[in-house]
């Protein structure tokens, strides 16, 4: 497609594209080696997250990834934050915009504003997996070894199992 057929699409369609640009930058960084190219990758998917805010500022998908990518390799937490509360701003029952506060907020050391999150996301969808994963490392931390052990069990029937401390948008 080129670029003046992009532009006569709709806006919404035009900052799907952008979106969808950064989720694949996104995904190759993850598969390279290189670390000059996997942060060259991640740049580029950070720009086109951007560019679809910009496009359509009500797509909440891109508000989140962008904050995902703030948080895992610029380490700006109150921007991350701020994405992830406009993702849940435009739409409220997001329960992954919901997880990835929460994983900022405990990157934070916020264990009450996590737990509030975590909470939120698993209401919002009851097998979400990897935020049960996560709540039972928050119950753990807070030596609340009952509710730790729930939780895990049930990431486990969810066949839910963390690999990853800090996922990526695509992974939960």
């Amino acid at each position: 497609m080129t670029s003046s057929d992009r532009s006569k699409l709709p806006k919404r369609d035009r900052a799907f594209l952008k979106f969808h640009e950064g989720l694949t930058a996104e995904a190759l960084s993850a598969t390279v080696k290189d670390a000059n190219v996997s942060n060259r990758l991640d740049e580029r998917a950070l720009r086109l997250y951007g560019e679809a805010i910009e496009i359509d500022p009500t797509l909440a998908e891109a508000y989140v990834a962008r904050g995902c990518i703030l948080l895992n390799n610029h380490s700006e937490h109150d921007k991350a934050i701020d994405d992830h509360t406009r993702a849940i701003q435009l739409k409220p029952n997001y329960a992954k915009a919901y997880y990835h506060r929460a994983d900022t907020y405990s990157d934070d050391g916020d264990s009450e504003n996590t737990l509030s999150d975590l909470n939120q996301a698993i209401r919002l969808d009851p097998n979400f997996g990897a935020a049960y994963s996560m709540r039972a490392a928050c119950y753990k931390s807070r030596k609340r070894l009952d509710l730790y052990r729930r939780d895990l069990q049930k990431a486990r029937e969810l066949k839910y199992e963390s690999t990853n401390p800090f996922p990526k948008f695509l992974s939960p």
